[in-house]
């Protein structure tokens, strides 16, 4: 657990987190070894049951599964308990990192071959800001976003005078919730957003681009799974396969 700790406070940093988040050791059974670690969005009871049938000892989630100060121990922190499972949450520790290296993965990985383009710099604490050099439409962006997140649709909100076609020159992401402000003229990618933000973002000519909150964040799974492998050798890392969006079109 400690190499597991390690790693995290090296690359995230606790210290990075929102002063609303709860991040870290969340859940901590002493005496267990750890041996094998499922990495998942969202700890649920699907996720909790696929963890103990594969006799998971580590979950690694990126949403808290303590947000707030328990008055009482439930049913599912017993079950997690009971079946000795310790869990760690990075949550907003690594949002800066992780938009940087979407704008990074999107708009040089897969749209430029490879190809360096102008490099991504921080807007805020938790949204990442690149230029679109490479004068890709709205659409276009949207195909290669839904392929690279493996997803199967887009919302889109578009500025007066914008449709898919169009070329938006300055380019913002930020994971979930993310809270854009004093942005005008671009193109803006979340995770989700109210209606009232969404007509206050069109009120100032930005297009937005919406992912689904989950949507916006389970890619970075691989790249953490990739990252940990390489870090920490002698344990054995799975993403889930019961951690899906609630969210369906029909």
């Amino acid at each position: 657990m400690e190499k597991i700790i390690d790693f995290f406070e090296k690359q995230f940093p606790s210290s990075k987190a929102a002063e609303w988040d709860n991040v870290g050791h969340l859940i901590n059974i002493s005496g267990i070894e750890i041996k094998n670690v499922l990495l998942t969005i969202d700890l649920t009871e699907n996720v909790l049951d696929e963890a103990i049938e594969k006799k998971i000892d580590l979950i690694i989630t990126y949403h808290p599964v303590i947000f707030t100060p328990l008055t009482q121990i439930s049913s599912f922190y017993t079950k997690i308990i009971l079946n000795g499972i310790n869990v760690y949450t990075f949550h907003t520790s690594a949002d800066s990192f992780m938009s940087r290296m979407f704008l990074n993965e999107i708009f040089d990985n897969k749209l430029d071959e490879g190809k360096a383009i102008n490099p991504f710099s921080i807007d805020n604490e938790f949204i990442a800001y690149c230029k679109n050099n490479k004068q890709l439409s709205v659409q276009k962006l949207a195909n290669c976003i839904k392929q690279y997140c493996e997803i199967e649709y887009i919302r889109v909100a578009y500025a007066e005078n914008q449709t898919p076609e169009s070329v938006i020159k300055d380019v913002y992401f930020g994971c979930g919730s993310a809270k854009f402000s004093n942005i005008k003229n671009s193109l803006i990618i979340a995770g989700e957003m109210s209606h009232h933000f969404i007509l206050k973002e069109l009120k100032e000519k930005n297009t937005v681009m919406l992912l689904e909150h989950c949507q916006s964040e389970r890619w970075f799974l691989m790249h953490l799974k990739m990252m940990l492998e390489k870090s920490v050798k002698d344990l054995k890392f799975e993403i889930s396969e019961k951690n899906k969006g609630p969210l369906k079109l029909i």
